[in-house]
C-alpha cells in the first residue's frame, strides 16, 4: 500500500532516534530527576512507536481505520524530529571514555546534561504519545496487549531498563573515583585548603572506647543531627576535652551521612598553635574543598575552577562564599562541625568576621547547620545568640566519668 509508505518511515525514523537517546541517557539514569524524567519520557515513545509499528502490520486493521491512524504519525514527525535534532546536539558534545564522561556528568552545565535541554527533551518526547493518544482509541490498542507478539517486545524493553540498575551502581562507584584525578588535584591546589583531618585524627588519637557516648545520647545533639533544631553550641571550659568530643560527632555524623547520600558533612579545628587554622577565610576554603570535591558537590566547583581566569577579583573571601553557598545547595542537608571558636583570635577582627559570616551562610544557606564547640566567654556567647543557637554545657559528671575511663585504659595497659 503506497500510501502507508509515509507514516512507515516516520516510525521507524522515530525508533532509531529513541533507540539513539535512549542509549545515550541509560547510563546517568540514577543521578539526577530530570535525567532519569527524560530517560522515561524517551522510553514511552519507543513503546508507543512499537505498538503502532506491529499494530500497522495487523492484517486484520481495515483501510479506513489505518488511514486515519497513518494521520496521527504522521502529524508527530515535527516532534519526531526536534528530538533528533537534540540527538545531533548529544552527538557533537559527546564526552569520549569514561574520564570525559564522568567530567561531563560534573559538568551539569554543559549542553547534554542542561536543565533547560533536558525540559526540552523531555516536552518533545511527551508529545509524541499524546498526539498518538488518537490512534490508540482507533486500533483498541488495550485489547491487543494481550497478544504474545507485542508483549514480547514491551519484555525486551523492559529488560532493558532492568540491566541499567546494575550499570547505575557501577557508574556510581566510578563517579565517586573522579575525587581521586589529576583535576581534583589541581582544583585542591587552586583552593590550597587547610586540612582539619590532622586535627581530627589527632583527637581520635586521644579517644579512648566508651568515652563520649554521653553527648551523642544528649537530647540536644539527637535533636540537632535529626533537624528539629538548627544550631548547637558546646560550651565548657578548658581542658574539659572539647575537641576530643568534637572528634566523636563528626565520626557519628560521618556514620549518618553515609546513609544518605545527600547529606555532606564537614569539620573545622580552629587551632592557637596554626595560623592557618585561625580565620574565616580558612574556614571557606576548607569547607569548598571538603563538601565541593565529593558528589553531589563537584560539579559546582568543577565549573568555578573552569572560570577561574575569567573570574575578577580571584579567590577573596566573597568569591568564596559565593563558591561555598553554591555548593552547599547541591546537598539536602550539611553539618558543619567547627571546633575552638575560641581559638580564632579576637586581634585584627578575625572571631568578628567569623560570626558575621557564619551568620551570612546561614541566612544564604538555609540547609546547613553548624555544630560549634568553645569556651563559654562572653562575646562568643553574645555571637552566638545571632544565629542563634542552643546550648549544650559539657557537665562536670561527664567529664569524670570520661576522664576515669581513660586512665583505667591507660593503666590496663601498663601506661
Amino acid at each position: 500500500m503506497a500510501e502507508a509508505a509515509p507514516f512507515i518511515g516516520i516510525l521507524g525514523f522515530g525508533l532509531t532516534v529513541c533507540k539513539d537517546l535512549y542509549t545515550y541517557y541509560h547510563a546517568f539514569k540514577g543521578f539526577d530527576s530530570s535525567i532519569s524524567s527524560a530517560y522515561e519520557s524517551i522510553a514511552e515513545v519507543a513503546k508507543v512507536l512499537v505498538l503502532h509499528r506491529d499494530s500497522c502490520n495487523d492484517p486484520d486493521i481495515d483501510r479506513e481505520r489505518k488511514d486515519r491512524v497513518a494521520a496521527c504519525i504522521c502529524s508527530c514527525e515535527d516532534a519526531l524530529a526536534n528530538l533528533n535534532e537534540k540527538l545531533q546536539q548529544l552527538k557533537i558534545a559527546d564526552p569520549e571514555g569514561f574520564r570525559q564522561e564522568s567530567k561531563a556528568l560534573y559538568k551539569r552545565h554543559a549542553f547534554p546534561f542542561k536543565k533547560e535541554s533536558l525540559d526540552g527533551l523531555r516536552n518533545n518526547a511527551v508529545e509524541v504519545p499524546r498526539r498518538l493518544m488518537f490512534a490508540i482509541r482507533v486500533l483498541d490498542i488495550e485489547g491487543k496487549l494481550k497478544s504474545h507478539r507485542v508483549l514480547r517486545q514491551l519484555e525486551a524493553w523492559s529488560s532493558k531498563i532492568t540491566a541499567t540498575v546494575d550499570q547505575i551502581a557501577n557508574d556510581t562507584n566510578r563517579l565517586c573515583l573522579i575525587a581521586q584525578t589529576d583535576e581534583v588535584d589541581k582544583i585542591l591546589a587552586w583552593l590550597s585548603p587547610p586540612d582539619p583531618w590532622t586535627n581530627h585524627n589527632s583527637a581520635r588519637d586521644l579517644h579512648e572506647d566508651g568515652t563520649g557516648r554521653w553527648v551523642l545520647e544528649s537530647d540536644a545533639y539527637q535533636a540537632w543531627r535529626s533537624r528539629s533544631i538548627r544550631h548547637l553550641w558546646l560550651s565548657g571550659k578548658a581542658g574539659c576535652g572539647k575537641t576530643i568530643l568534637s572528634s566523636t560527632m563528626v565520626e557519628d555524623l560521618q556514620h549518618h551521612c553515609q546513609q544518605e547520600v545527600t547529606f555532606g558533612i564537614a569539620p573545622f579545628y580552629f587551632s592557637f598553635s596554626d595560623r592557618g587554622k585561625q580565620s574565616y577565610e580558612a574556614l571557606l576554603r576548607s569547607l569548598v574543598a571538603e563538601l565541593g570535591t565529593r558528589v553531589p558537590g563537584l560539579a559546582t566547583l568543577q565549573g568555578s575552577y573552569d572560570q577561574r581566569h575569567t573570574s575578577q577579583g580571584g579567590l577573596s573571601v566573597a568569591r568564596l562564599e559565593t563558591i561555598l553557598i553554591a555548593v552547599l545547595a547541591s546537598y539536602d542537608t550539611v553539618f558543619v562541625v567547627l571546633d575552638a571558636l575560641d581559638e580564632c583570635p579576637q586581634e585584627a577582627d578575625a572571631r568578628s568576621r567569623l560570626f558575621d559570616g557564619l551568620n551570612c551562610l546561614a541566612r544564604e544557606a538555609s540547609n546547613v547547620k553548624f555544630l560549634m564547640t568553645s569556651r563559654d566567654h562572653p562575646d562568643i556567647r553574645d555571637s552566638i545568640s545571632d544565629l542563634p543557637a542552643e546550648q549544650l554545657p559539657v557537665k562536670a559528671g561527664a567529664v569524670d566519668h570520661d576522664i576515669r575511663v581513660y586512665v583505667e585504659q591507660q593503666l590496663s595497659r601498663g601506661h
